[in-house]
C-alpha cells in the first residue's frame, strides 16, 4: 500500500450532517412541509425587493422593444435578399 494512503486519518463529520438520536425516528413530512413554507416566504421576500415599472415606463420600454424587433427584422430581411440575389447570381 502507498505511504499517502498509510496516513490518510478519516475526515469527522460536521455535527450539521451527522444523525443524531433524536432525529432517527422522526418522518420526513415534517421536514418537507417546512421546506416548502420556507421556499413561499423566500419567494414573497424576494418579490418585495422588486422595484416594478411604472406605467409610463412599461410603455416607453415596450415601444423601445417594438422597435429594435422590427430594426433587426428589418436588417434579417434584407441581408437574406442580398444572400439569395447573390447566391441566383452565382447559379446563373
Amino acid at each position: 500500500m502507498p505511504k499517502s494512503k498509510q496516513n490518510k486519518k478519516p475526515i469527522p463529520l460536521h455535527p450539521k450532517n451527522a444523525r443524531s438520536a433524536k432525529n432517527i425516528g422522526k418522518s420526513k413530512q415534517k421536514g418537507r412541509w417546512y421546506a416548502f413554507k420556507h421556499f413561499w416566504s423566500d419567494i414573497h421576500s424576494e418579490f418585495k425587493k422588486i422595484v416594478w415599472p411604472s406605467g409610463h415606463q412599461l410603455f416607453i420600454n415596450t415601444v423601445v422593444v417594438l422597435v429594435t424587433m422590427a430594426v433587426v427584422g428589418a436588417l434579417v430581411m434584407a441581408l437574406d435578399a442580398l444572400c439569395v440575389t447573390g447566391f441566383n447570381a452565382l447559379v446563373k
